[in-house]
Parts: C-alpha cells; sequence; structure tokens
C-alpha cells in the first residue's frame, strides 16, 4: 500500500522490533495492541525465519500481520526499495 502497489486484496504489515530480553512479554500483549487496531473477527499466528507473527483480521476485512522480530534480525528488515 505504501508503495502505489497495494490493491484490495493487500494487507498491513506492522514489523515490531524489541530487544532479546523483552521478547516474551511484548509478544504476549500481541491481543492487547491488536485490539487497538479496531474490532477483531479473527487472529492467527504463524512463526516466521525472521519473527513470530500474530495476524488480525478487523471487521472490515482488513488484514493487519503484526510481525515481532528482535534486534538480530534488523538487517532482514531493511526494506529493499525506497
Amino acid at each position: 500500500m505504501t508503495t502505489g502497489e497495494g490493491d484490495r486484496f493487500s494487507d498491513i504489515d506492522i514489523y515490531i522490533l524489541v530487544n532479546d530480553e523483552d521478547f516474551d512479554e511484548l509478544y504476549n500483549e500481541k491481543q492487547i495492541f491488536a485490539g487497538e487496531l479496531g474490532n477483531t473477527l479473527f487472529t492467527f499466528e504463524m512463526e516466521w525465519p525472521n519473527c513470530m507473527m500474530y495476524g488480525v483480521i478487523l471487521e472490515n476485512f482488513l488484514e493487519v500481520d503484526l510481525c515481532y522480530c528482535v534486534e538480530g534480525q534488523i538487517e532482514i528488515l531493511v526494506p529493499t526499495r525506497l
């Protein structure tokens, strides 16, 4: 969406970079953070090589993926297009 290439099937990815020692605490609060985005219809979790993802489908059917990453994975988060 931010690159102008989004369509009606696009989602929003939010990367949350946290200290190693704070990861568990912050990831355990994922439902609280997701609730701030709006009314939730459905949630799901996935483990990726670079993050733990908490996916949220909002009542307007927008998907928001909250990707929790630790500091050692910062190089994976650098955008390939600017």
